[in-house]
């Protein structure tokens, strides 16, 4: 159970892997934002003080795409939109 293993055993071809230079020399085709100039695909963290409208901008953010409507200018590329609204109750929301 308790097998040792030789690094020099193992098959390079299980996981691709590419050096630092092969991947810093390589050309990424970019992803188009959602929002032009505004919003790219990714992971966002939000934060900020309390009631200061974090909450109704990301409903906003989050109609606008779900609705493919432009915002504030900006062309907005429609796509679907999971809103977890996790501190806030039903009336508030209404």
């Amino acid at each position: 159970m308790n097998e040792k293993y030789d690094l020099c055993d193992i098959d390079e071809s299980y996981l691709h892997t590419v050096s630092m230079t092969e991947l810093f020399d390589s050309a990424y085709q970019s992803k188009p934002p959602i929002i032009d100039g505004l919003l790219y695909r990714g992971t966002y963290l939000f934060a900020g003080s309390p009631k200061i409208g974090k909450s109704f901008l990301m409903a906003q953010l989050a109609y606008h795409v779900s609705t493919g409507t432009n915002l504030w200018g900006f062309d907005v590329r429609q796509g679907k939109v999971l809103y977890l609204a996790l501190e806030d109750n039903y009336p508030r929301l209404g």
